[in-house]
């Protein structure tokens, strides 16, 4: 199997798997969302969440498209296309994100210990886990790997050249997009 092909297939998984992981944040947003607006739809609240993930589900595989056929040609990275560098990197990512997760739950016990506001929500992990997947992850993958590579090589098909300001370029037009 093509190298590249493979990364391109790990890449669905992982996008099926933050989809997955989502599920229940997504419910959870949906109820809200149904309660607030005081809808009845004739849909169940799964079939509303599933129905919700389509969008990001497209979006996901359109910036995973673009940016498996086109990182190349931009001379961007992505450490599941590149041999060797996995390991380290979810190690060192991993590491790190268990590092600041542990300061957000200090931060948060020091703030209800001391503002006891008894309407904090009250999420469980699958819930945390599926919006730092669903918020991190595919958003990672949209912005980054598929809109920021489609910029990047824009700019250098229109400037025919590569350089630092090419990518400062496409680095702030993604981000801008994506706020």
């Amino acid at each position: 199997m093509n190298k590249n092909f493979k990364a391109y297939l790990i890449y669905i998984l992982i996008i099926l798997s933050c989809l997955l992981l989502s599920i229940p944040m997504l419910r959870h947003l949906v109820m809200e969302k149904l309660e607030i607006m005081k809808v009845h739809s004739h849909f169940s609240v799964y079939q509303l969440t599933l129905l919700s993930m389509i969008n990001p589900l497209i979006l996901s595989l359109v910036g995973l498209t673009l940016g498996h056929f086109l990182h190349q040609k931009t001379k961007l990275k992505s450490v599941i296309y590149q041999k060797g560098k996995l390991k380290k990197t979810l190690m060192i990512s991993v590491l790190s994100g268990v590092f600041i997760g542990f300061i957000l739950v200090i931060g948060e016990w020091i703030s209800n210990v001391f503002i006891q506001n008894k309407n904090l929500l009250e999420n469980s992990f699958i819930e945390l886990l599926g919006g730092v997947s669903y918020g991190g992850v595919l958003e990672e993958i949209i912005i980054r790997f598929g809109l920021m590579t489609l910029i990047s090589y824009s700019l250098i098909k229109i400037t025919k050249r590569e350089s630092k300001s090419v990518y400062i370029i496409s680095i702030l037009i993604s981000s801008l997009i994506f706020s």
